[in-house]
């Protein structure tokens, strides 16, 4: 997927209400799978019921971040960088990182999920885009795809750069 059909998804996610929809879902599911495994004491309900509950979790945790990138596509605020992505294979599900330098002391890590493309590890040049409401860059926009945290971005120094 291109970058430009990555943004239109982008831009779609967060302005329909999907992560809405599914955090919803997911608390009604689990709500009900509890009320169902209470009664009936039917164990695989409490199973639905924990894995919606992670789901639920996991689409409230993220929605803030998918919400900000599609801002920050729009956003006047904007920077150059060479940013670091890792990728850790320890277990069964790659985990995506990148290492992102904001100035010359300040830099930010965090893990994304790639949409539409497969990153590799390395350096990028990519476009930091940011919104008034946090630090961190909300978006980075490389040739390759785009680039937004799934959770919250730790603080480093810039000279922790990976080798």
């Amino acid at each position: 997927m291109t970058p430009e059909a990555q943004m239109r998804s982008l831009r779609q996610m967060a302005s329909g209400g999907a992560m809405t929809w599914v955090f919803r879902a997911a608390i009604g599911l689990s709500l009900g799978s509890l009320v169902c495994g209470a009664r009936s004491g039917y164990p695989p309900c409490y199973m639905v019921a924990l894995m919606s509950g992670v789901l639920a979790w996991a689409s409230h945790q993220t929605a803030p971040h998918l919400r900000r990138a599609a801002l920050a596509l729009d956003s006047g605020q904007r920077r150059r960088a060479r940013i670091d992505i890792s990728i850790d294979n320890a277990s069964d599900v790659q985990k995506f990182r990148a290492f992102v330098p904001v100035s010359a002391t300040q830099a930010w890590t965090f893990e994304f999920i790639p949409q539409g493309w497969t990153p590799v590890a390395g350096t990028l040049e990519a476009e930091l885009c940011f919104v008034p409401e946090v630090e961190w860059p909300a978006l980075m926009i490389t040739q390759a795809g785009l680039i937004h945290p799934r959770t919250e971005p730790t603080a480093q120094a810039a000279g922790d750069r990976p080798a």
